[in-house]
């Protein structure tokens, strides 16, 4: 999911202020050299600046905020060293496949020639609680209510790449097992 900024304080979120009711004293009107007043980087705008997905004029924002703010350079270390521990996992002892997400792999796999089962499919993840899944068995070629009709070719193509994924995902898990039995 990319995240596009395209400048200003949107990148910042807004701190609640802690006075309330009659105490709060009267503002000041706004002349137009007058901010608001953001105190932090919003946790999507970290990602983003830590991604390299904002504007320039966003980038610079969140730089001079990051000079004087402390909280905001910790977020955006933590979010870096996650960022890099993802690229570098290697999938030999980190990740783990579920028995049942490759058995739905695999009918979604089965499913993407044939449309009868793909409705099927999508309905019963989403009765999981897996909102998204019918419109994931469309883009692998198969027809859900919601798109009813043939595939279109673009879609059949990646149907023939579906085995090859699948057959990757089932190494993966027995690799995955194999490392797990011999620890």
């Amino acid at each position: 999911m990319h995240s596009s900024y395209t400048g200003g304080e949107a990148i910042f979120t807004k701190t609640p202020s802690t006075q309330s009711g009659s105490d709060k004293p009267k503002r000041a009107p706004k002349t137009p050299k007058t901010r608001r007043r953001f105190d932090h980087l919003g946790p999507e705008a970290v990602a983003a600046f830590v991604d390299g997905e904002m504007s320039s004029k966003s980038a610079h924002n969140a730089r001079v905020h990051l000079v004087l703010c402390e909280n905001c350079r910790d977020d955006v270390h933590k979010q870096r060293h996650a960022a890099q521990a993802l690229r570098s996992c290697n999938g030999n002892d980190q990740v783990q496949v579920s028995e049942s997400l490759l058995n739905r792999l695999r009918r979604i796999a089965g499913d993407a020639s044939g449309a009868s089962g793909a409705s099927d499919a999508a309905e019963s993840n989403s009765t999981e609680g897996n909102r998204g899944q019918a419109a994931e068995v469309t883009e692998l070629g198969g027809n859900t209510s919601a798109s009813a009709g043939t595939p279109r070719t673009e879609h059949t193509e990646r149907s023939q790449k579906q085995p090859d994924l699948l057959d990757r995902l089932e190494k993966l898990a027995r690799a995955v097992r194999r490392s797990s039995n011999g620890k």
